[in-house]
C-alpha cells in the first residue's frame, strides 16, 4: 500500500478534518519522533543497541553463543549485518614490497567454550577493529609474537 495506494483510507488520521496520504502520515511520524527525542535526549538509543546482534554457535547452542553484541550497520551497508548474520573473517592486505595485513573474525582462537580464548576476538570484531597479521619472510624468522614452535616429522 505504501508504494501503490498511498491515498488509501487506512492512512487517514481520523482526528483531522482533511484526508492524509501515506507520505503525510510517514512524515508526521518522523517529525513526532524527532520532537520526542529532542525533548527526551536520555531516551536516545544507538541503532546497534536497539537492534542488537546475536553471534550464534554453529550448532545454535545459546550457552555457547554471544547474544548481547552491540554493533551498527544493517544488511545493506558495508558492515552488512542483520540481527543474526554478519561478516565473518575480515581482512585488509597491503601487497607492497613488504606484505602487511590486518584481520579479525567473530570468535576466538579456541574452539573450546571453556577457554578464555573461545570468544576473545568478538568485541574487537564488533568495534570494527583489527589485529595485525604476522607475515614471516623466512621459515626461521622468530619475532617476539611467536611464543613457541612445533615441528612435525614424518617417519617415512
Amino acid at each position: 500500500m505504501l508504494e501503490r495506494d498511498t491515498a488509501n483510507v487506512f492512512f487517514d488520521n481520523k482526528n483531522t478534518p482533511q484526508r492524509e496520504t501515506a507520505t503525510e502520515i510517514v512524515n508526521e511520524a518522523f517529525r513526532a519522533m524527532q520532537s520526542y527525542f529532542r525533548q527526551n535526549p536520555e531516551k536516545r538509543i544507538a541503532w546497534g543497541e536497539y537492534r542488537g546482534f546475536a553471534l550464534k554457535h554453529l550448532a545454535q547452542i545459546d550457552a555457547f553463543s554471544r547474544l548481547d553484541i552491540v554493533v551498527g550497520g544493517n544488511k545493506s551497508t558495508p558492515n552488512a549485518i542483520s540481527r543474526t548474520n554478519g561478516p565473518s573473517w575480515r581482512m585488509i592486505v597491503d601487497l607492497g614490497e613488504k606484505v602487511k595485513g590486518m584481520r579479525v573474525y567473530p570468535g576466538g582462537q579456541s574452539g573450546n567454550p571453556g577457554s578464555p580464548y573461545y570468544d576473545n576476538m568478538v568485541n574487537t570484531w564488533a568495534k570494527g577493529e583489527y589485529y595485525d597479521l604476522l607475515f614471516l619472510s623466512r621459515p626461521d624468522e622468530a619475532p617476539e609474537r611467536i611464543l613457541g614452535k612445533q615441528t612435525f616429522v614424518s617417519n617415512q
